[in-house]
C-alpha cells in the first residue's frame, strides 16, 4: 500500500548525509531550476500547469504571485527553497507566517485552495502545506483561511485509479495503519489523505470535499496508494516503477540538465 517505512527511510537518509564528504547538506535549487523541477514533476503526472497568476486584494492589501495555477484542480501551487540548516525557530516561524499570510488572503477571497511546497522534488526533500478556504467572512482574511500544518507530508499516487493524493502524518507506518482501519470500517475515520483533483473547504471546522459514490479515500486505499514519508533512495526509486517514481526521476533529470548538483540519493 505504501512506499518504504518512514522511520527506516529517515534513518537511511541521515546515514547517507553523515557518510557524505560534505559536512553540510547541499542547498535546495532556487529560481528557474526549482520551478522547472516541479513543473516537470507535475507534467509527468499529467497535471496541467500555467504560470503568470498574480493576485492583489483584501483589506490588508496583500499580494500573492504563486509559481503555478493548476486549472484542472482549481488550486494554486507555490514553491520555495527550504530554509537553510541552522535557521532559528523564530526566523522559521516568521518565514512561514509571511508565506501563509499572503496565500491565505488569496484562498479566502478567491475560495480556492493553495499548496505551499518548500523544497525540491527529489524524494524526501520537500514539505507541503495545504491552505483551505473556510466558511468565514473573506474580510477576515488571511486569518480566516485554514492552513493544515503537519510534520510529515508527501505526494502519493493510487496506481489503480491514477488519482493523486496529498498524504500527511507522522510516519508511513501510522498512515498505513489509518488507511487499513478505514478500509475495514468502510469509512474514512480521519484517513490522512486529501485528493488533489477535488475542491477542498473547511466548514464548521471540518475539512470537506465533495464526491459522488464511494469515498475515494476508501476506494483507493483498498487497492493501494504509493507514497513515501521520509524519502527514497535512488535504488528504491529505480526499483519501484510507479507514476510517482517516474515523476521523481524526470524532475531529477531536468534539474541536472539545468546544472543543479544532485548529490543526495545515490546510495543503496
Amino acid at each position: 500500500m505504501t512506499g518504504p517505512q518512514g522511520k527506516r527511510a529517515r534513518e537511511k537518509w541521515e546515514a547517507r548525509r553523515q557518510a557524505s564528504k560534505d559536512s553540510e547538506p547541499r542547498p535546495d535549487a532556487t529560481g528557474a531550476v526549482l520551478l522547472a523541477g516541479w513543473e516537470t514533476f507535475f507534467a509527468t503526472l499529467n497535471v496541467r500547469l500555467e504560470r503568470g497568476l498574480e493576485w492583489r486584494g483584501g483589506k490588508a492589501k496583500l499580494t500573492f504571485a504563486p509559481a503555478f495555477w493548476a486549472p484542472d484542480w482549481e488550486k494554486v501551487i507555490d514553491v520555495r527553497p527550504r530554509l537553510a540548516p541552522g535557521t532559528s525557530r523564530e526566523e522559521a516561524q516568521r518565514w512561514q507566517l509571511e508565506w501563509v499570510r499572503a496565500a491565505g488572503g488569496y484562498v479566502q477571497y478567491q475560495v480556492r485552495s493553495a499548496l505551499l511546497i518548500a523544497g525540491e522534488p527529489w524524494p524526501g526533500r520537500y514539505h507541503v502545506t495545504p491552505i483551505l478556504p473556510a466558511d468565514n467572512p473573506a474580510a477576515r482574511a488571511p486569518a480566516s483561511a485554514a492552513p493544515m500544518l503537519h510534520r510529515e507530508t508527501a505526494f502519493g499516487v493510487a496506481p489503480g485509479s491514477g488519482r493523486l493524493w496529498l498524504v500527511f502524518g507522522e510516519s508511513s507506518e501510522a498512515i498505513a495503519a489509518a488507511l487499513e482501519q478505514a478500509v475495514r470500517a468502510g469509512q474514512p475515520t480521519r484517513a490522512p489523505l486529501l485528493p488533489l483533483d477535488l475542491p477542498w473547504q473547511v466548514i464548521g471546522g471540518q475539512m470537506q470535499f465533495p464526491f459522488s459514490g464511494e469515498d475515494p479515500r476508501i476506494a483507493d486505499a483498498r487497492i493501494g496508494i504509493f507514497f513515501s514519508i521520509g524519502g527514497l533512495t535512488e535504488a528504491e526509486v529505480a526499483a519501484e516503477d510507479t507514476p510517482l517514481t517516474r515523476a521523481f526521476l524526470a524532475a531529477r533529470s531536468r534539474m541536472r540538465e539545468l546544472g543543479h548538483e544532485m548529490d543526495v540519493g545515490s546510495g543503496a
